[in-house]
Formats: structure tokens, sequence, C-alpha cells
């Protein structure tokens, strides 16, 4: 009898010790799974990191190319301003001008007609 409980006790000890064993197994598939989990978190994050480096970047140089442009424009307005102001000057000068003309031809006249 205590040869049976014994043999039947080394048989629930292996029964245990293969279900231990199975545990452990899964245990390690699971670790396993959350390492290479982990590990492509990380490089998913550090590619998500460069990207927004270089569109960082990009938005950088993209600011300075609109300064650029919007100092060229500032140049080309103040250009036209000036050029607006001589276009001004040169429509006064010229109606004083026809004024004149128009002034020596009256003289013209009368001195004709008084001949």
């Amino acid at each position: 009898l205590l040869e049976a409980k014994l043999e039947e006790s080394k048989q629930l000890a292996a029964k245990a010790q293969i279900e231990v064993s199975m545990q452990v197994a899964d245990l390690a598939r699971d670790v396993t799974e959350y390492q290479r989990r982990l590990y492509e978190a990380r490089v998913e994050e550090a590619a998500v990191r460069r990207g927004n480096e270089k569109l960082q970047e990009e938005n950088e140089a993209l600011k300075a190319s609109l300064h650029a442009m919007a100092c060229e424009i500032d140049v080309h307005t103040q250009q036209a301003s000036t050029a607006q102001k001589y276009a001004t000057d040169l429509v006064r000068d010229l109606d004083v001008y026809q004024e004149r003309l128009q002034s020596a031809r009256a003289e013209s006249h009368l001195v004709r007609t008084e001949n």
C-alpha cells in the first residue's frame, strides 16, 4: 500500500512538474512576444522622431524661404511706390508744360494779330 501511495505521489509530482514546465514555457513565449513588441515600438518611435526632425528642418527652410519672399515683395513694393511717385511728378510737370505751351501759343497769336 505504501509503495502504491509512493508511486502515485511520484506520478502526481511528475504530472505537476510537466504542468509547471508548460507554464514556464508559456511565460517564456509571452516574455519573448513582449520583448519583440517593445523592440518594434522603439523602432517605430525612432522612425517617428526622425520624421519629426525632418519635418522640423523642412518647416524651418520654408520659414526662411517665406521670409526671403516677404523681403523681396517689400523691395518691389518700395520700387513700385517710387515709380508711382515719379509718374505722378511727370504728369504734374507735363500739365505745367502744357499750360505754358498754351500760354505761349495764346501770346503768339496775340502778337500776330497785333502785327
